[in-house]
């Protein structure tokens, strides 16, 4: 039984009925909007451990985990220690080698455009998107289909070389063709200093490869809503629970999880101007089901729906009750949309609360992550304490320093911040 069905009965209490977009730091705020028009890329894979380091205008460097969201004007840099992979959209992506950097200069409708600072990263197309790379004094125009390997030097040297199909660059020698198997090297002015036949790979481009080969190793299936997902999440969804087609809800996709677990506790909460409070999720599957469709709770247990799946990206679905020394959320009901929760506002979404499928937690814990360690059940009487408001007056309500929060640890809460430098 869902829990729209399963609906709790009226005790009086008022619940604050947010986006979670909106956030608990602002939800009156005109510019925190419900869902993303444009692509919006996330971190699929990291190789080596607190290796990745991403910077967003408000915030310091600080160390990315898997299914971090990356927004427009957002800074990545891959340290010594390992490589990285950033999907864009189904079969497109952007793979950083060590001590490599790239900008995301431009994230709209149809459209991804990146600064390789410096580097080596490996870039692949295979959508509609206007996929452009920024080059010193050039720009690479990555078709549909195609993939290319592209390197900045110290000196802002530049080499494009085309891996698959066919790789365009702009400079000060008008748009050169760069047909696959060749290369082009470029200067920071924009002329060119020599197009040829490229070199051959080397451990950055088999480690690709492999790639590659793990993420096109997930088994076919009749279910056509996978069929259309960026193979990162069909691989892990594939690896980590099972499809099985519910009566009423169709097909719908059951995480092997604990008894006692609930969507929206093994991750995060991250604060972002423009977004609000944005779920980031440590299961390696946690990237479409806290962003798309919805999770129902059925007898047998969570499982998650994909319905209108291929809508806009949301930051998180779940809707809110603030306390005078605690908050908690839930995630939204199947068949409410964020709309929704502004129309019919905070008496009537009260209906909702289920007690199994609620987390809470202290202020104080808020910012910690990992949040089964920390849950607590709702007070029996929270209803006397709880007052309406927009924005909760609570201390969790006023981000900190984001470097305070984002790496987890087994050893809890501990604080990062540090610039990228190379050979670490």
């Amino acid at each position: 039984m869902n829990i729209i069905k399963k609906m709790a009965k009226e005790t009086g209490m008022l619940v604050i009925m947010l986006a979670t977009v909106l956030g608990l730091a602002g939800a009156a705020r005109a510019n925190e909007i419900t869902e993303v028009d444009g692509p919006v890329p996330w971190v699929s894979h990291i190789r080596g451990d607190n290796s990745l380091l991403v910077k967003q205008a408000d915030t310091d460097w600080f160390e990315a985990t898997v299914n971090t969201p990356i927004g427009e004007g957002d800074m990545v840099w891959q340290d010594g220690k390992g490589r990285s992979e950033i999907y864009i959209d189904k079969g497109t992506y952007v793979r950083l080698d060590r001590n490599s950097g790239v900008e995301f200069a431009k994230l709209e409708p149809g459209k991804a455009h990146m600064v390789l600072t410096k580097g080596t990263a490996i870039f692949r197309n295979n959508s509609d998107l206007d996929y452009q790379v920024y080059l010193p004094g050039q720009t690479a125009i990555i078709e549909r289909g195609a993939k290319s390997r592209i390197r900045v030097d110290g000196d802002g040297i530049s080499e494009v070389k085309a891996q698959r199909g066919r790789v365009y660059v702009d400079g000060a020698q008008g748009r050169v063709r760069v047909d696959r198997g060749h290369k082009l090297v470029g200067g920071p002015d924009g002329n060119i200093v020599r197009l040829a036949k490229g070199s051959g790979d080397d451990d950055f481009d088999a480690w690709a490869d492999g790639r590659d080969r793990a993420l096109a190793s997930a088994p076919g299936t009749h279910i056509t809503v996978v069929n259309h997902m960026p193979e990162p999440v069909a691989v892990e969804l594939g690896r980590s629970g099972v499809w099985i087609n519910d009566p009423e809800y169709g097909y719908v996709w059951r995480p092997t999880v604990a008894a006692s677990w609930a969507p929206y506790r093994e991750g995060r909460w991250s604060y972002r101007p423009g977004w609000g409070w944005t779920w980031v999720s440590y299961e390696p599957w946690g990237w479409y089901p806290y962003h798309y469709g919805r999770w129902v709770h059925l007898n047998t247990g969570w499982v998650w729906t994909p319905v209108k799946v291929r809508t806009r990206w949301a930051p998180a679905l779940v809707f809110w009750i603030d306390g005078p020394d605690y908050v908690a959320w839930q995630p939204l009901p199947y068949g409410v949309t964020l709309a929704m929760t502004w129309r019919w506002g905070p008496s009537h979404m009260h209906r909702y609360v289920d007690h199994r499928c609620i987390t809470t937690v202290r202020h104080v814990d808020f910012h910690r992550g990992h949040y089964h360690r920390y849950v607590h059940h709702l007070p029996s009487n929270y209803h006397d304490h709880y007052r309406v408001v927009r924005r909760p007056a609570g201390s969790h309500s006023r981000p900190i320093n984001h470097a305070h929060y984002r790496t987890p640890t087994t050893r809890g809460y501990v604080t990062h911040n540090r610039a990228p430098r190379e050979g670490t």
